[in-house]
């Protein structure tokens, strides 16, 4: 039983992932988090409390966005993630692997789009008819 309780459409895609109890908060002192939700592996591990912080900044971002994440969660969750539409400056990429801190996954726009069309989720596949000159149609009257 997976639970959105928004169709928003970051919600949907941890959904289609396997997480359960999704819930799409992103509203005033929500403290940062847009998405919350709780991911197990069946027979290996307890549930897992997982927050999720969306970023539609077109540049990168950088260390301070990750340790304010970190600063507010680390302590309400079991795994934290970035998701930035312009990706992550190296400084960012090195905050969130900090040794002795809670990790952070960082999810780039680009990536997200990579996984969703590796899920088929929010796209539509359409064939296209590509037309090209058949030159075996035209050999018997070229000159040589």
């Amino acid at each position: 039983d997976h639970a959105v309780v928004t169709r928003r459409p970051h919600g949907r895609v941890f959904v289609h992932l396997g997480y359960d109890d999704v819930n799409v908060v992103g509203r005033s002192g929500d403290g940062g988090i847009d998405i919350e939700c709780v991911f197990q592996l069946p027979m290996i591990e307890p549930p897992m409390k997982v927050a999720c912080q969306v970023k539609r900044h077109m540049s990168p971002v950088g260390p301070s966005v990750v340790g304010d994440l970190r600063g507010r969660w680390a302590h309400r969750a079991d795994r934290l993630v970035l998701v930035n539409v312009g990706g992550f400056t190296n400084g960012a990429r090195e905050a969130a692997q900090e040794q002795g801190a809670k990790q952070i996954a960082l999810v780039a726009g680009s990536d997200l789009a990579d996984l969703m069309l590796t899920e088929g989720l929010g796209v539509r596949k359409e064939p296209v008819v590509r037309h090209e000159l058949d030159e075996t149609f035209f050999s018997p009257f070229s000159s040589s």
